[in-house]
C-alpha cells in the first residue's frame, strides 16, 4: 500500500493566485497528509521552469505521473482547462475548485462549461476565513478518495516499473496508424498479455515456450487480412515445413482462404514453393494438396492477381540455412518481412522487420530479401497441372 502521493495543481499564474496556493492549497494539503497518514507531494504547474515547447512536454509527463490533480478554474483559464482535459483522458482524479465571492453561491459553478458543471466544485474567497474554510471542505469531501488513492496504488499496476511498462505500451500503440501493417502485429501482442494476465488473475497459468498451432496460424491469417482493400502485395518462398506447420498437417484451410481473401480483393500474391528431393511421401502429399488449391484458384481469375511458381532444391542446397522461409509483405510505403525460424522442421518462432519512408531503420535487410526472392524467382519455373499430377516423381 502506497505511503505518499503526487499531486499537481492547474490554476492561473496571477500573483494574487499565490496567496490562494500558499495559505490555500498547499495548507490543505498538509491537512490532508495528518488526516489520512499519507506525505503528499505538491507542485503547481507554472513551477515548471523549461522553454516553450519541453514546458509542453514535461507538464503532460507531470500530470502522467500525479496520483491526483487540484484544479483552479477561476476565470476559466484556457491552459487550465486543456490541463484538465488532459488529465481527465488519463483517468486522474481531479479536485475542482472556484473562487466565488461577489456571487451568489453557485453562480460561479453554473458559468461553468456544461461538462465541468456536474463536478463537485468547491468555491472559496480570498481572505484568510475563506481559506480556513476551504481547507477543512477540502479535506472533508476529499479525504475517502485520497485513502482510495493509497490502497490503489498499492497494486501491481501502480509499481513504478510496471507502470513505466504500461506507459511505454501506450506510447508505443499511439504510433501505430490503424491502417498500418504493423497494427494486427500490435494488436495480436495485446491480445495474447491481455489474455495471460486475464488468466493469472483467475488463478490459472500455462509457462509456453512455443506459440500452439492454431495461435501461429490466426496471427498470419491476420497479418493477411491487412491487405484487403488492394493496393497491397505480399511475396513468399515457403517449403513443404511450412505448410505441415500452418495447414496443421493439411486439415485447417484458414491461412489458405485468407490468401485467396486478399487477392478477391485486388493484392498481388505470388508464391514461389520450394520443392525438395529429399521430402518424404506424407510431405509430398500435403504440397500436392497445396499446390492444387492453389492452383485451382488461380486458374478462377485467369491468375490475375495469384502468381505460382516452383523451385526444385535439395532442401540442403537451398540459399538459406536458418531462415528457409521468408515472406514480403507491401501497403503504400509500408514493408514487411517475415522470417520463420525452424528446428527439425519445426517452426519455433517467426522474426518480423518493419520500415517505412517515416522509419528506415530495417530498409537495408528488407532490400536484401527483395533481391533474393527476385533472384530465386529467376531460377523457378511456373506451376502446372502437369507437375502437381508428376510431383510424386519429384
Amino acid at each position: 500500500m502506497a505511503t505518499k502521493l503526487f499531486c499537481l495543481v492547474f490554476m492561473p499564474f496571477e500573483q494574487s493566485f499565490s496567496f490562494v496556493y500558499a495559505y490555500g492549497i498547499r495548507l490543505a494539503v498538509q491537512d490532508m497528509e495528518k488526516a489520512s497518514g499519507l506525505t503528499i507531494d505538491v507542485v503547481r504547474v507554472d513551477e515548471i521552469h523549461e522553454s516553450k515547447k519541453e514546458k509542453i512536454v514535461a507538464i503532460k509527463k507531470m500530470i502522467e505521473d500525479a496520483d491526483f490533480i487540484i484544479s483552479d478554474l477561476t476565470h476559466y483559464r484556457p491552459s487550465v482547462l486543456w490541463e484538465m482535459g488532459y488529465a481527465s483522458a488519463l483517468g486522474k482524479h481531479i479536485i475542482c475548485m472556484i473562487y466565488s465571492a461577489g456571487k451568489k453561491k453557485r453562480d460561479n459553478i453554473i458559468d461553468l462549461p456544461y461538462d465541468i458543471r456536474s463536478l463537485d466544485v468547491i468555491e472559496y474567497d480570498f481572505s484568510v476565513e475563506g481559506m480556513e474554510k476551504f481547507r477543512k471542505d477540502f479535506v472533508k469531501k476529499n479525504l475517502d478518495t485520497i485513502n482510495k488513492l493509497r490502497s490503489d496504488n498499492g497494486f501491481l499496476l501502480y509499481e513504478p516499473s510496471v507502470a513505466q511498462m504500461v506507459k511505454t505500451i501506450k506510447d508505443g500503440l499511439s504510433k501505430v496508424p490503424v491502417n498500418s501493417l504493423m497494427r494486427n502485429l500490435a494488436a495480436n501482442e495485446i491480445d495474447r498479455v491481455s489474455k495471460r494476465i486475464d488468466e493469472l488473475c483467475n488463478g490459472e497459468f500455462e509457462l509456453r515456450n512455443e506459440k500452439p498451432n492454431k495461435e501461429i496460424i490466426k496471427y498470419y491469417c491476420d497479418y493477411m487480412s491487412q491487405l484487403e482493400g488492394g493496393a497491397g502485395e505480399f511475396k513468399t518462398v515457403t517449403y513443404c515445413g511450412f505448410w505441415n506447420e500452418i495447414t496443421e498437417g493439411g486439415n485447417n484451410s484458414n491461412y489458405f482462404e485468407a490468401n485467396i481473401v486478399a487477392a478477391n480483393v485486388g493484392a498481388q500474391i505470388k508464391r514461389i514453393f520450394v520443392v525438395s528431393h529429399d521430402y518424404d511421401n506424407e510431405y509430398k502429399l500435403l504440397l500436392k494438396k497445396v499446390l492444387q488449391a492453389f492452383l485451382n484458384e488461380a486458374k478462377k481469375r485467369n491468375d490475375k492477381n495469384i502468381d505460382l511458381k516452383i523451385i526444385d532444391k535439395d532442401k540442403d542446397a537451398f540459399d538459406g540455412t536458418t531462415y528457409e522461409n521468408f515472406g514480403l509483405m507491401k501497403k503504400g510505403d509500408e514493408r514487411l518481412l517475415f522470417l520463420p525460424h525452424y528446428e527439425k522442421d519445426k517452426m519455433t518462432k517467426t522474426k518480423f522487420f518493419y520500415c517505412s519512408d517515416h522509419n528506415k531503420k530495417n530498409c537495408k535487410n528488407i532490400d536484401k530479401y527483395e533481391k533474393r526472392f527476385d533472384r530465386i524467382e529467376q531460377e523457378s519455373v511456373e506451376l502446372t497441372q502437369d507437375y502437381i499430377d508428376n510431383i510424386d516423381k519429384v
